[in-house]
C-alpha cells in the first residue's frame, strides 16, 4: 500500500514538471526574449551593404579654341638712300609766258668764265623750260653765266625747242650735259662739271648744289 502511495506522488511530480515546462515554453514562444545589445533574437539575413558608386569618368572637355597668333614680321630693312623727290611744276609765268627758264640769282666772274669756256669747247646742256633741274642747274650758274651757255630746248613748248633734235640723239634726263660725246645726267655742281670739261680756271664759285633741293633728272616727255 505504502508502496502504491509513493509511485502515484512521483506520478503526480512529475505531471506538474511536465506542465511547467510546457507553460514555460508557450509563453518563450509567446513572447521572444527582447535583442541583446540592439540585435534581434531572430537571425536575419544582413542587409546588402550599400554599393559604392563607381565615379563616372567626366565627359571630354571641348578643347579650348587656342588663340590664332599672328606670326611676327621682320621689319626690312631701311634703304640709305634719299627718296627721290617729286619735281614740283614750273612757276605759270614759265609754262604759259615765254617758255624759258627765268633765273634770279646773281653771276660770279668764275661763273661766267666757265660758262664762256663750256661754251668754247662745245659742251651742250640739254633740258626742258618746265623742267625743275634744269632750273636749278641754270641757277648755279646765275642769271648772267646762264646766257653763256650752248643750252638746247626739248620742251615741244620751250622758246626755240629743238625736240627732234633731243629724240635724234635719245635725250632721256633732264638736265643732260654732253661733254666729249659723253652723256652726264642731273643737276651738278660747277666744280664737277668744270672737272669733266677739263676746266683750269678759278672755281671760286658762290653758288653750291648743297644749298638747292636735292632732286633727282627728270625723264623726257615721249611724246
Amino acid at each position: 500500500m505504502l508502496r502504491k502511495l509513493q509511485l502515484l506522488q512521483s506520478a503526480t511530480a512529475i505531471s506538474i514538471v511536465m506542465t511547467t515546462l510546457t507553460s514555460g515554453l508557450v509563453s518563450v514562444r509567446a513572447n521572444p526574449s527582447p535583442p541583446v545589445d540592439g540585435v534581434s533574437a531572430t537571425v536575419q539575413a544582413a542587409p546588402n551593404s550599400t554599393t559604392k558608386t563607381t565615379p563616372q569618368p567626366a565627359p571630354n572637355a571641348t578643347p579650348k579654341a587656342v588663340p590664332a597668333v599672328a606670326p611676327i614680321e621682320i621689319p626690312k630693312a631701311v634703304p640709305t638712300v634719299a627718296p627721290i623727290s617729286t619735281p614740283k611744276p614750273a612757276p605759270e609765268s614759265q609754262q604759259r609766258g615765254t617758255g624759258k627758264i627765268e633765273v634770279t640769282t646773281v653771276s660770279g666772274k668764275a661763273e661766267i668764265a666757265l660758262a664762256k669756256y663750256l661754251t668754247a669747247k662745245g659742251v651742250k646742256f640739254y633740258g626742258a623750260y618746265s623742267c625743275e633741274h634744269c632750273q636749278q642747274q641754270q641757277a648755279l650758274f646765275g642769271a648772267k653765266a646762264a646766257t653763256q651757255l650752248t643750252y638746247i630746248e626739248c620742251d615741244a613748248k620751250g622758246a626755240n625747242s629743238q625736240r627732234q633734235l633731243c629724240k635724234d640723239i635719245q635725250i632721256k634726263y633732264f638736265p643732260t650735259w654732253i661733254i666729249d660725246g659723253k652723256y652726264f645726267t642731273g643737276t651738278k655742281d660747277l666744280k664737277e662739271i668744270a672737272t669733266l670739261a677739263g676746266y683750269k680756271g678759278s672755281m671760286k664759285f658762290q653758288h653750291l648744289k648743297k644749298n638747292l633741293k636735292q632732286v633727282a633728272p627728270t625723264t623726257t616727255n615721249s611724246k
